[in-house]
């Protein structure tokens, strides 16, 4: 039991990033000063959004208790977390079950059971499920209990089942996962066996959207605001047709007596019983995994990527550093979860999911868009989608942290520090171009601007993203992390990750305002736009290329 806990610990402390925190605080304070700085700035602004959802929960409370439904409140959020641990959630369960080649090592060193090694993987990714599950449904309950007299029990069982709820998704991924990752290593086709395995988990959930028909709930609405809100409840209500153990966990709550604590402990035996049944089967499943990795990667580090013969085969010295960009940020999975995964899956799904769950929203704005105003606004609103999307990335924040001690080497090849620059871009921009690409196809069926109107709208996004993208890369030439074993170090521990977000959202909000407060009174507002950042964005490629240039060399 011993040995069980100190690897939950250390899976623990690796996948939240709390071995560099450590390492901070004895070594690099200044750093962590910094770093807890941030933090506090980005848990600010998360508190802004709590704080509108809890409002949001309040004003869908006060319409459904006009007509005594207030608990179907509890069951529309038992069901949208659900959905929500199906997405978001996919990430925590995905992450928890890859580690470097020497986590690998140190595991296989436990005198351990299969289970309890897939157990204590299972346990460090739920710490991150059952957060979200806290944050959507911990305040719809407390307003629900307060403001109908509930008893004590109430929020006891509401407690437990927000605790258990993640248990049921998260063996459903676990399963998928670990049984693709086996079939992979058996074609030895790992890495097209992970992105399956991320495929079909997304499957499921669209699977349930067109199942439940949320693409058609408000076609019908021609009612007040009140048969709106109840509608949407009603829909996500439908969920627990195919997730029958919510409808349990619903009842559970809202049942009173002997009931509600059937209800209990009905669905306590389930998820206790996925979890047993995940552990039963997948357990040989994951070590044989472990030890496959070790073989693989063995034979993986003798296949190196060589830039010189590279160079050989592109006239530009820039497209070969590009080609040899994209390898090192695409054959890493830590870098294709956090990176493409980011920035094209879940970005799709969420369009997918707006499209065809708020036709009463597009109509609105379909609408809208005859006002010139309004229109500029749309813009502001498509540039602002393309902007956080383009920018979800982490392309230029691990720009010089993702190269390792390998930078060291390529400054002795003859490659100007400007080529060097210059490829870093391009790979920011290859993603940025193809999601304003989609954002402004995606825009148009939704607001039917014309094309002209989409067009200055990608330019905006365009040019704030490459400004994003440069001050991103000059964090790094200031603070670059080169010394790393493990590629999480980059993603996690990387200070210049969490600057270069930050300043993408003061950067957004600042415009946003600019636009709507400043310049709301001048005619050609967004052409005064696009000359100022096209002249920003010159200016810091300039300073980004003599910087670099000299910081180049300086670093050691």
């Amino acid at each position: 039991m011993k040995e069980i806990w100190t690897l939950l610990k250390y899976h623990y402390k690796s996948l939240y990033g709390f071995h560099g925190f450590n390492y901070s605080w004895k070594y690099e304070r200044e750093k962590l000063y910094l770093r807890l700085f941030i933090y506090g700035i980005l848990l600010f602004l998360f508190y802004n959004i709590i704080s509108g959802y809890i409002q949001i929960n309040e004003f869908i409370y006060h319409n459904l208790s006009l007509t005594g439904e207030q608990n179907l409140m509890i069951k529309g959020l038992l069901n949208f977390t659900f959905i929500l641990l199906l997405t978001l959630g996919l990430f925590g369960s995905y992450i928890s079950l890859i580690s470097s080649n020497k986590q690998y090592n140190y595991i296989m060193t436990f005198p351990l059971e299969s289970w309890q090694i897939l157990l204590s993987r299972f346990a460090s990714g739920y710490i991150f499920q059952l957060a979200i599950a806290l944050i959507v449904l911990m305040p719809g309950v407390i307003i629900n209990g307060v403001n109908s007299d509930k008893p004590f029990t109430y929020y006891i069982f509401a407690l437990i089942i927000t605790t258990l709820i993640p248990m049921l998704p998260m063996a459903l991924q676990f399963f998928v996962i670990i049984l693709l990752q086996r079939i992979g290593y058996f074609f030895d086709k790992r890495g097209f066996a992970n992105i399956m395995a991320f495929i079909i988990n997304i499957c499921f959930i669209i699977l349930a959207k067109e199942i439940t028909g949320m693409q058609n709930y408000l076609k019908s609405n021609t009612n007040t605001g009140i048969n709106l809100i109840k509608q949407r409840v009603f829909q996500l209500e439908h969920i627990s047709k195919i997730f029958y153990p919510v409808n349990i966990a619903y009842e559970a709550i809202i049942k009173k007596g002997l009931i509600s604590f059937e209800y209990m402990i009905i669905f306590i035996f389930i998820s206790v019983a996925g979890l047993i049944l995940i552990l039963k089967l997948l357990s040989n499943n994951l070590v044989y995994i472990i030890s496959r990795n070790n073989e693989v990667s063995g034979i993986n580090k003798q296949r190196t990527f060589n830039i010189m013969d590279s160079f050989s085969k592109y006239q530009s010295k820039v497209l070969a550093l590009l080609q040899r960009d994209m390898k090192l940020f695409y054959r890493d999975s830590t870098f294709i979860i956090y990176g493409l995964i980011m920035t094209l899956i879940i970005p799709l799904f969420l369009f997918y999911s707006f499209y065809s769950g708020m036709p009463d929203i597009l109509l609105k704005i379909q609408n809208a868009n005859k006002n010139l105003e309004t229109k500029y606004l749309i813009i502001m609103f498509i540039s602002l989608a393309y902007i956080l999307l383009g920018g979800s990335n982490l392309i230029a924040s691990t720009a010089l942290s993702r190269e390792g001690k390998t930078f060291y080497y390529i400054k002795s090849l003859p490659i100007s520090p400007e080529e060097y620059i210059k490829a870093k871009l391009l790979h920011c921009n290859i993603l940025s171009i193809l999601f304003g690409v989609l954002t402004c196809i995606f825009s148009f069926f939704l607001t039917k601007l014309s094309v002209i109107y989409l067009l200055v709208a990608f330019i905006i996004g365009f040019l704030v993203l490459n400004i994003y993208f440069i001050i991103g890369i000059f964090c790094e030439f200031c603070l670059p992390m080169l010394n790393w074993e493990n590629q999480r170090v980059v993603v996690r521990q990387n200070i210049n990750v969490l600057i270069s977000m930050l300043i993408l959202i003061i950067f957004v909000i600042f415009m946003s305002n600019f636009i709507i407060k400043i310049l709301r009174f001048i005619t050609n507002k967004y052409f005064m736009v696009l000359i100022g950042l096209g002249i920003l964005l010159f200016i810091l490629y300039k300073l980004l290329l003599y910087f670099g240039s000299k910081r180049y060399y300086e670093i050691s």
